[in-house]
């Protein structure tokens, strides 16, 4: 069961110092096709949104994040910071930005969309990896971020297929429908995988995903949560469930294969089995949704956005999930 990481994922944004990554060697609409967004301006329309989430997160404005954010990220935002306005917990300190590469796809209609991979550290903190999602609904809209997940650590960025002049390509609905597994059907592939493996106590499978920290490791993370155990005060069922991608986001890899953002939901329902269940003034020891305070049962509703790699070709492991957070975005209690 994840655990709150997006405060320090998202206050990961703040920094400056840009180092521009292999895609950014283009400043002029591509030569081989349309594209809405440049190389260069994409590059600065991050520097803005880390610019603007970083007063938002030092104010604690949800408001403010709402103007660089939509969809899945500002419903994470408006919950997280709404909540860090009642917490006591000081907000971690600013990060710099170390690295920075921007996939932007040829496209001539909207919405129109571009990725960003950053990577970031802070005095706290080794260097963090993140994926955002670029959107601009119509052509009088702004770019605004509607998906931001980390992402996998200590890797290289993904492998985006780029053209001789640093453009990236968007698989068709078609082709994004003859991946291993259907890109608009990923989400609830992944879900289910998750469900099958909640409750046998150990992994029996994850086909067709490949083994890993989001997989594998989430499997057996989530089974010491709700195992039983003598001493232990609470009880912990999950439930998980496919959600719609806020925009398709699948972009071509060198190999051939897919990079493919999708969505999912995680609620957490804690029983008190021995006394109260106790959430300290800091909002840590559940998600900061939950007000401090004790209480007999606790229910947080979560949201993931997450980054898989399709292989080009079916196999029993054809899905890598390389990134994904849950974060609570409302909750209940008695």
């Amino acid at each position: 069961m994840n655990t709150e990481r997006h405060d320090l994922m998202r206050l990961a944004l703040i920094g400056v110092a840009v180092s521009l990554g292999a895609a950014a060697c283009a400043n002029t609409p591509a030569a081989h096709g349309t594209t809405i967004i440049t190389v260069a301006d994409a590059q600065a329309q991050v520097r803005h949104y880390e610019a603007v989430e970083s007063q938002a997160y030092t104010k604690r404005d949800p408001a403010l994040s709402a103007t660089v954010e939509a969809g899945s990220a500002v419903k994470v935002d408006a919950a997280y910071l709404a909540a860090q306005s009642q917490s006591t917990a000081p907000p971690p300190p600013p990060w710099q930005t170390d690295q920075l590469t921007v996939y932007v796809p040829y496209q001539s209609t909207y919405p129109a969309q571009f990725l960003a991979h950053v990577v970031t550290e802070s005095p706290i903190q080794q260097p963090s990896a993140s994926l955002l999602l670029f959107v601009k609904a119509t052509a009088s809209a702004a770019w605004k971020v509607v998906s931001a997940l980390t992402y996998e650590q200590n890797t290289p960025p993904p492998d985006v297929s780029l053209d001789d002049a640093g453009y990236a390509t968007l698989l068709s609905a078609a082709q994004a429908a003859r991946l291993p597994v259907p890109a608009d059907h990923l989400s609830q592939a992944y879900t289910s995988m998750l469900t099958a493996n909640l409750g046998s106590g150990a992994v029996a499978s994850v086909r067709p995903f490949a083994p890993g920290p989001l997989t594998t490791g989430k499997i057996l993370s989530d089974h010491q949560s709700v195992a039983p155990a003598a001493g232990v005060s609470q009880h912990v069922a999950i439930t998980y469930a496919p959600v719609p991608a806020d925009t398709p986001a699948v972009y071509r890899l060198s190999n051939g294969g897919a990079l493919v953002l999708f969505n999912s939901s995680e609620t957490d329902a804690y029983v008190a089995t021995n006394g109260s269940l106790d959430q300290n003034p800091t909002r840590t020891s559940y998600s900061a949704v939950i007000p401090a305070g004790s209480y007999s049962s606790i229910k947080v509703q979560g949201l993931a956005m997450n980054a898989a790699v399709e292989a080009a070709n079916p196999s029993s492991t054809a899905v890598h999930v390389v990134g994904g957070d849950n974060n609570g975005i409302s909750g209940s209690t008695t």
